[in-house]
């Protein structure tokens, strides 16, 4: 199966990159063609994964446009698995609950625990030790987009309710112009770059 909703999302935001920042659309990679990603994390089969990594492998790390997330390089299928693991090991003995902020329920999907859970999957990356995950865990939120942190690890709030929600949000950005929470996308000479919105500073 896969989420009819995500290409749907996919191909509206592909759209709209087309028309209006083409070169940053031309930075996005083909998909591999193996949906490796559940067999090397020992994830269950999970459409949105499976669906996410059936539409490209990553944009690259050209920090002139390439940045096609909002502060975020998507990242490719093998670099997700690469980081995902980095990042759950470097917090392995980090239980849930012990740091602070957190609310509560490891096992429902949206809320912070503090930590790295084996439900995680990091889609993109700041380069800073954070970057865009989604969560897996069961409950109305599976799915949903937050952000990891390297210090206050998932504490953030909920960005979007599922990945589709996301790239429908920027696809709809990037055609109007309007911000993304407090990211304002800009296009210059086919580029896309997302900045700070000066309503937010």
């Amino acid at each position: 199966m896969s989420d009819e909703q995500l290409i749907s999302a996919w191909s509206q935001f592909r759209a709209a990159l087309s028309a209006n920042a083409p070169v940053s659309d031309g930075c996005i990679a083909a998909p591999s063609g193996d949906a490796a990603i559940t067999r090397e994390l020992s994830l269950i089969q999970d459409e949105v994964v499976q669906t996410w990594f059936s539409l490209h492998d990553g944009a690259g790390f050209n920090f002139d446009g390439g940045m096609i997330l909002p502060g975020n390089f998507a990242l490719s299928q093998q670099r997700a698995i690469e980081e995902t693991r980095m990042i759950q090991e470097i917090w392995a003995e980090s239980e849930p609950g012990q740091t602070e902020n957190t609310s509560g329920d490891p096992h429902i999907a949206g809320k912070a625990v503090g930590t790295w859970l084996p439900e995680y999957v990091l889609i993109g990356t700041d380069t800073t030790g954070g970057g865009y995950f989604l969560d897996l865990r069961p409950g109305p939120l599976h799915g949903c987009i937050k952000t990891w942190d390297k210090v206050n690890s998932d504490t953030g709030a909920v960005e979007a309710p599922s990945l589709a929600a996301l790239i429908t949000a920027l696809a709809h950005s990037v055609a109007t112009g309007d911000s993304f929470k407090y990211w304002k996308p800009t296009m210059t000479n086919g580029w896309l770059e997302w900045e700070i919105d000066a309503a937010f500073d």
